[in-house]
Protein backbone atom coordinates (compact mmCIF):
# COMPACT_ATOMS: atom_id res chain seq x y z
CA UNK A 1 0.00 0.00 0.00
CA UNK A 2 1.28 3.29 -0.74
CA UNK A 3 1.35 6.00 1.79
CA UNK A 4 -1.82 7.40 2.26
CA UNK A 5 -3.20 4.78 -0.43
CA UNK A 6 -6.21 4.18 1.06
CA UNK A 7 -9.23 5.56 3.17
CA UNK A 8 -11.80 4.61 5.73
CA UNK A 9 -15.67 5.80 6.27
CA UNK A 10 -18.20 4.28 7.85
CA UNK A 11 -21.26 2.39 6.32
CA UNK A 12 -24.55 1.89 7.17
CA UNK A 13 -23.47 -1.05 8.91
CA UNK A 14 -20.01 -1.57 9.01
CA UNK A 15 -16.39 0.38 7.47
CA UNK A 16 -15.68 0.73 4.33
CA UNK A 17 -12.11 1.12 2.94
CA UNK A 18 -11.25 2.11 -0.32
CA UNK A 19 -7.71 1.57 -1.75
CA UNK A 20 -6.93 4.67 -3.83
CA UNK A 21 -3.10 3.83 -4.81
CA UNK A 22 -0.83 0.67 -4.54
CA UNK A 23 2.36 1.10 -4.25
CA UNK A 24 2.86 -2.43 -5.98
CA UNK A 25 0.54 -4.88 -7.60
CA UNK A 26 1.45 -8.61 -7.66
CA UNK A 27 -1.55 -10.21 -8.94
CA UNK A 28 -5.68 -9.36 -9.93
CA UNK A 29 -8.30 -11.19 -11.62
CA UNK A 30 -11.25 -9.68 -12.62
CA UNK A 31 -13.99 -13.27 -11.78
CA UNK A 32 -17.52 -14.17 -12.47
CA UNK A 33 -17.65 -15.64 -9.00
CA UNK A 34 -15.97 -13.13 -6.28
CA UNK A 35 -14.87 -15.04 -3.22
CA UNK A 36 -17.29 -12.26 -1.65
CA UNK A 37 -20.24 -11.05 -2.10
CA UNK A 38 -19.84 -7.49 -1.93
CA UNK A 39 -16.52 -7.43 -3.90
CA UNK A 40 -16.95 -4.66 -6.95
CA UNK A 41 -14.87 -3.02 -9.57
CA UNK A 42 -14.88 0.06 -11.42
CA UNK A 43 -12.80 1.32 -14.13
CA UNK A 44 -12.64 5.31 -14.24
CA UNK A 45 -9.25 5.90 -15.79
CA UNK A 46 -9.64 4.47 -19.09
CA UNK A 47 -13.37 6.09 -20.14
CA UNK A 48 -10.85 9.43 -19.60
CA UNK A 49 -8.01 8.01 -21.98
CA UNK A 50 -11.09 7.28 -24.86
CA UNK A 51 -12.50 10.69 -24.93
CA UNK A 52 -8.97 12.20 -24.82
CA UNK A 53 -7.60 9.70 -27.85
CA UNK A 54 -10.81 10.69 -30.09
CA UNK A 55 -10.91 14.17 -29.11
CA UNK A 56 -7.26 14.21 -30.67
CA UNK A 57 -7.79 11.84 -33.39
CA UNK A 58 -10.27 14.44 -34.47
CA UNK A 59 -8.51 17.43 -33.98
CA UNK A 60 -5.86 16.01 -36.63
CA UNK A 61 -8.24 15.16 -39.18
CA UNK A 62 -9.37 18.49 -38.91
CA UNK A 63 -5.89 19.55 -39.24
CA UNK A 64 -5.29 17.69 -42.28
CA UNK A 65 -8.58 18.76 -44.11
CA UNK A 66 -8.22 22.22 -42.99
CA UNK A 67 -4.34 22.38 -44.20
CA UNK A 68 -5.67 20.65 -48.00
CA UNK A 69 -7.73 23.46 -48.12
CA UNK A 70 -4.70 25.96 -48.07
CA UNK A 71 -2.73 24.53 -50.88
Amino acid sequence: MADGGDSWQQGASKPIRTINQLQTLGEISVVSRPAYDDTSINVTRSIKQFEDERTRKYKEKVRAYLDGLSD
